[in-house]
């Protein structure tokens, strides 16, 4: 299974006022890191409510397979996962520690007491698409949505989740992730045997939360990886080598792997091994700049105000 946020990049793109959108934020991107970041604050507290979409049956995970994600997502973000460790040494020196907490919201929009989790019965959580949205679904200025369902509709049907890019959202719902429930963390999940020892359910949700604050797929913005053609394309991030990506699904985990005339970044989150470790330091620049700014409502996540 895979991610399938590069699809509904494309797709975004082909909206010209969304393609202007996502060129004024690479613009802001650029310019905040040439300024070296002007940095207002040591870390960002990021609220997120993750929606539980359920037919009473597994796919209405535990609080604990929940915390157990969450504490994935904050590990990776913040260098704290054990497998850290586990980084070659040709890329030691540009391990990216991105300074994010993501909590779950403690007060629900209404002011009422929350988990920040909600649960609701439907039978959308099955070949769930952008319907479910309607369900539910709090302010995208104040908290991150992440929905859990069962199972995608037919053009996501390869995904194991996906996230919308900052401003890439064509609903008035604002920008979101989806995850399925057997791939949202690595508590009491099945998914982690592969070629080489997947650990694909484990930092799953951290690479969609890499997308949600503006980091493409380590080869650029093609759909698919391990693509010969990839090599023309930019992440638009200094540090990170050109690669045309890897099918952990077929490879697991190439540490050797040459594809564009350097070695591989293969255990960069942003790809598709089964050995992602690590973003890079320009990755953790590029997802700073995002959370400052205002295209799809990243800065007013982490603001005094919003966090009181």
């Amino acid at each position: 299974l895979y991610c399938r946020t590069s699809h509904l990049m494309q797709q975004t793109l082909q909206d010209s006022e969304k393609e202007q959108v996502v060129q004024q934020l690479e613009n802001f991107t650029k310019e905040f890191i040439q300024q070296n970041g002007a940095k207002s604050v040591s870390s960002y507290i990021l609220p997120v409510v993750v929606h539980v979409i359920h037919n009473y049956e597994q796919e209405n995970i535990s609080y604990e397979q929940i915390d157990n994600g969450i504490l994935r997502i904050n590990e990776d973000f913040n260098g704290l996962n054990d497998d850290l460790s586990e980084v070659i040494d040709d890329f030691t020196s540009i391990i990216g520690v991105a300074n994010m907490e993501f909590r779950l919201a403690t007060k629900d929009p209404d002011g009422n007491c929350t988990y920040g989790v909600t649960r609701t019965a439907s039978n959308f959580t099955n070949l769930a698409s952008s319907n479910v949205l309607s369900l539910v679904n709090w302010p995208d200025d104040k908290y991150i949505n992440i929905y859990v369902v069962r199972s995608f509709d037919y053009n996501m049907a390869s995904a194991a989740s996906y996230a919308y890019m900052p401003g890439a959202s064509p609903y008035e719902y604002g920008d979101y992730m989806f995850c399925r429930y057997d791939y949202f963390g690595d508590w009491n999940t099945n998914n982690d045997s592969g070629p080489t020892g997947n650990n694909f359910s484990r930092h799953n949700m951290t690479k969609q939360m890499g997308h949600f604050f503006n980091l493409l797929s380590i080869w650029g913005g093609a759909d698919e990886p391990a693509s010969e053609g990839n090599c023309v394309l930019d992440d638009n991030v200094e540090d990170t080598p050109p690669t045309i990506g890897t099918d952990g699904n077929s490879v697991g985990c190439p540490l050797s792997q040459t594809t564009c005339g350097s070695l591989d970044n293969v255990q960069n989150f942003m790809d598709y091994s089964y050995c992602v470790h690590m973003f890079t330091q320009g990755q953790a620049d590029r997802m700073e700049a995002a959370a400052n700014s205002l295209v799809g409502n990243r800065w007013y996540l982490w603001q005094p105000d919003n966090l009181t």
